[in-house]
């Protein structure tokens, strides 16, 4: 049994670790804007910015997200599910860069020739490495924490798909892959979080009918919250409202940017990223005497 100082240890971890997330978001957008007031202009997306001085930032600020997604436990196995996916993607988006902008603008000394075809083939590979030894390492923990759940076994299929997937794509379309690879998880990894924050939004309806299925699928109690609760009075109206902004801006800023408006996927990257942070910020503050959101309702069966 965990004793006092067990617990406390827990939790002051997991407060660590989520504010790390939200710290690490702010540098990058602190990098950004000093680099946009040098430049004395912006790039058409913040992955543009991958060939500028912002690109050891935007790289390490990407792999901390990753593993503070993985590494932190949803308040339940769905929201894990869907963090768990985004955490993974985040990587790659880091180290497949999209391709060099032909626009990209500033002083020609403030602008990077990276080699990417090196970089590509040397990250791609390690983190697909990488990747196979977590999915062992994970594997390997659920079967010594006792017979793994149908969560976990789902969880791990999923996993062990995505990095097929993966690999199999940068083996037999090589070319498409580094064209393709960065704008898709990237995609990918923006819906697995929007994803995760329609859990807590816990929309009546369509929406939450298809929330069940996937309870459903995972073999999962749905969480329950009372009206009167603290969640469902001050933070869920919050998330709700975070769930429709990264929606609506989705869906205007993604018609833009098929229209070819200038600089709408930087703005719809911004549009995205902000309203995550904040959400993620507040989700930190209603789990940060427990070290979680979820209420005691939750179970997982077996």
């Amino acid at each position: 049994m965990m004793s006092p100082t067990d617990a406390d240890f827990v939790i002051r971890s997991y407060r660590y670790l989520r504010l790390a997330l939200v710290i690490t978001t702010l540098t990058l957008g602190i990098s950004l804007v000093i680099e946009i007031v040098g430049a004395g202009c912006y790039q058409g997306s913040i992955s543009a910015f991958y060939y500028t001085p912002v690109h050891s930032v935007f790289i390490g600020v990407l792999f901390v997200i990753g593993v503070s997604l993985v590494a932190l436990l949803g308040r339940d196995p769905v929201e894990d599910l869907f963090f768990d996916l985004a955490g993974f993607l985040a990587p790659v988006v880091a180290l497949v860069p999209t391709e060099r902008p032909g626009d990209l603008c500033g002083p020609a000394d403030r602008l990077l020739t990276v080699p990417n075809t090196l970089l590509v083939k040397n990250n791609t590979v390690a983190l697909f490495l990488g990747f196979a030894i977590a999915f062992l390492a994970a594997a390997r923990l659920a079967g010594q924490l006792g017979n793994m759940s149908r969560a976990n076994r789902i969880g791990l299929g999923l996993s062990a798909a995505v990095l097929a997937i993966g690999v199999g794509w940068y083996l037999a379309w090589n070319d498409v892959f580094l064209r393709r690879a960065h704008g898709t998880a990237a995609v990918a990894m923006f819906v697995a979080i929007w994803a995760a924050v329609m859990v807590n939004a816990d929309f009546p309806g369509v929406i939450r009918r298809l929330l069940s299925a996937v309870y459903r699928w995972l073999a999962v109690q749905e969480p329950t919250h009372d009206d009167d609760s603290v969640h469902a009075t001050r933070y869920r109206p919050w998330y709700r409202a975070t769930a429709v902004v990264m929606a609506l801006a989705g869906i205007v800023l993604g018609i833009a940017v098929r229209a070819g408006v200038s600089h709408a996927v930087f703005w719809l990257e911004v549009a995205e990223i902000v309203p995550f942070a904040g959400f993620w910020l507040l989700q930190t503050i209603e789990g940060w005497d427990s070290g979680s959101t979820a209420p005691a309702t939750v179970t997982v069966a077996a």
